[in-house]
């Protein structure tokens, strides 16, 4: 009897242990790893670049194309009878101005821009950013106050209005849609008012030769180059001079288009740009 209460004690103490081995250690799974493919949703459009990267090196462009100045109001005088105009002066303006706006900058337009050194025929003019100026009264003439002045208001400083040259919040980029070929004919510096820039680089502004009617609009991308100097034969030297290549130094990007001219940004310059080089669809 003894051996039975012996036994059945052992197997209820068995029974006990087992229970607790088998409720303190969970069960072990085999977990495979394997390589998995991340997908990162890119932000924006690849075909598109937001105005505000851009937009610092737009502000205040010191180029204008011809028909950009056409009827644009200018300044008469001073107000006070006075020649020269700064902050918190008023000054006197003759022009049709447009509805609802009511800030514009003052520019001073500069030399004429040409296709080439000879030409005499202006496609632009080089211009000037003098100051920002509020309508106060609309009338013939207008009466402004001077908000901002880089330098002091003339007579005959001409007014534009302060505003982005275009509207959203991004340029769509795209080709033209036919084939382009035009010359920088101006930039967007302060050192040519006195021709003494010789080089072009990146995000500098410049003037092109071809416009809307041209097939060139806002948003277009286009390609800049340069043609070396014809070389001589190495083994025919009785030879003519043979002509190169062109070679490409950069890109632009057309950010406002005139009739026959337009304004670009340089986005890329693999070699010094310089004026009258030419630009074409790439």
């Amino acid at each position: 009897m003894k051996r039975d209460v012996f036994l059945r004690i052992a197997f209820v103490f068995a029974c006990l242990v087992g229970f607790g081995l088998h409720a303190e250690t969970p069960s072990l799974s085999t977990i495979k790893l394997s390589p998995k493919m991340r997908v990162v949703h890119q932000q924006g459009d690849s075909n598109s670049i937001s105005l505000e990267k851009i937009r610092p090196f737009l502000d205040k462009t010191r180029i204008m194309p011809a028909e950009g100045l056409d009827g644009t109001p200018y300044v008469l005088n001073a107000g006070e009878d006075r020649f020269l105009a700064g902050v918190g002066d008023t000054i006197s303006v003759k022009g049709v101005l447009p509805d609802h706006i009511n800030t514009f900058d003052v520019y001073r337009m500069g030399a004429p821009l040409a296709l080439t050194d000879t030409d005499e025929e202006t496609i632009g003019y080089q211009v000037e950013y003098i100051a920002t100026v509020n309508l106060i009264e609309k009338n013939q003439p207008s009466r402004f106050l001077v908000t901002a002045s880089r330098i002091e208001i003339m007579p005959g400083d001409r007014l534009i209005p302060s505003k982005t040259y275009f509207g959203g919040a991004t340029l769509t980029l795209t080709q033209p849609r036919q084939a382009v070929l035009a010359k920088i004919v101006g930039v967007n510096d302060e050192s040519t008012l006195n021709g003494g820039l010789t080089q072009i680089g990146t995000h500098q502004v410049v003037i092109l030769s071809a416009g809307k009617n041209q097939g060139v609009n806002q948003g277009n991308r286009l390609s800049v180059y340069q043609h070396p100097e014809p070389v001589q034969d190495p083994v025919d030297e009785d030879s003519a001079l043979l002509d190169t290549l062109p070679v490409r130094v950069g890109d632009v990007l057309v950010f406002q288009s005139y009739q026959n001219t337009s304004l670009a940004l340089v986005t890329q310059a693999i070699a010094p740009i310089h004026l009258h080089d030419q630009v074409k669809s790439p």
